[in-house]
């Protein structure tokens, strides 16, 4: 419920638009597109969805011991930007905390890689995994965060 608190319907088109630019995109590429490879790239792209989730959670949960976390979130609006493009294109500083800290490198990245046949079954494994283990820690933190909260009035 705290999640989708705010959630806009609006919103609902951009991600159809984002779907139909996405179906575009593979429509162009040369590749062929395989059963496995499709369903790499919807797994891929659901565990991004989930890191950055978890992430986002994280910041939030922050809030029961911070008066302020808009820096932070402003930070991370800003790897949210710069993950409009590959993170193969950034030097190896920035493209490894997008790809481990704020892991919007995976989350763009990983999923269309598997359309053109550049990521294999152990790959898929691994970011599962840590999705997984993202999700777990994320999720432990936010408990801990509600357990420690004393009003918004204390």
């Amino acid at each position: 419920m705290v999640s989708f608190r705010h959630f806009q319907t609006v919103q609902i088109l951009q991600v159809l638009l984002g779907f139909a630019i996405t179906a575009f995109g593979v429509a162009g590429v040369s590749a062929t597109v395989t059963i496995a490879s499709a369903a790499a790239f919807a797994v891929t792209l659901a565990c991004g969805f989930v890191l950055i989730y978890a992430l986002l959670l994280v910041l939030s949960t922050l809030a029961f011991w911070f008066v302020r976390v808009d820096n932070l979130l402003a930070i991370f609006w800003a790897f949210i930007d710069a993950g409009r493009f590959p993170v193969d294109i950034y030097p190896g500083w920035l493209r490894i905390t997008m790809s481990t800290v704020v892991p919007v490198g995976i989350a763009v990245t990983v999923p269309a890689k598997p359309i053109v046949g550049l990521v294999d079954v152990q790959t898929v494994g691994l970011v599962l995994a840590a999705t997984a283990a993202a999700w777990i820690v994320s999720r432990a933190f936010w408990q801990r965060g509600l357990r420690s909260y004393t009003g918004a009035s204390a």
